[in-house]
């Protein structure tokens, strides 16, 4: 499957529903049987550690800091050891068989987003890399105006 498809998908909520009715296709999605729990507790938990933080939040949050939200509040839960390993195979297998190509920007799954690198653009949700990044966005908000819109910046691991 394509990346842009599987994000498509997430977006609709086509995956947690597929997941659910255990119907796969090859163009689709890919989890064994033993996968389907865990990926749809997942998924529903970072839904909740993203409704409880904030989307802006959201954005720049490290690992170990959703997991630590997660086992705070009742209503989301502590990861599982058999999510927390799905979530790592996930994480650690060839980008390329999901559709990424070119280099991972976040190493490891508990590699963090320090809040002094990063600024956050106001009224978008998004954060953008302090230098270049902000510049070159300050740069064409000045050539094409305030209609522009920021619609992906920098992004922690669990986003």
């Amino acid at each position: 499957m394509r990346r842009r498809t599987f994000l498509g998908l997430i977006a609709a909520g086509s995956v947690s529903a597929m997941a659910n009715t255990q119907k796969y296709e090859s163009d689709v999605i890919w989890l064994r049987d033993d996968q389907v729990s865990s990926f749809v507790h997942v998924q529903k938990k970072i839904e909740l550690v993203k409704r409880y933080v904030g989307y802006g939040n959201f954005n720049i949050l490290s690992f170990d800091g959703m997991l630590r939200v997660a086992a705070r509040y009742s209503k989301i839960g502590k990861f599982t050891p058999q999510e927390l390993s799905l979530i790592e195979e996930i994480f650690y297998a060839d980008p390329s068989e999901h559709g990424f190509y070119g280099k991972r920007t976040m190493p490891t799954l508990t590699t963090n987003i320090a809040k002094k690198d990063v600024m956050k653009i106001p009224r978008t949700g998004h954060y953008l890399p302090k230098g270049h990044s902000d510049n070159s966005y300050e740069r064409i908000i000045s050539d094409i105006g305030k209609s522009l819109v920021l619609t992906s910046g920098v992004r922690g691991i669990p986003k």
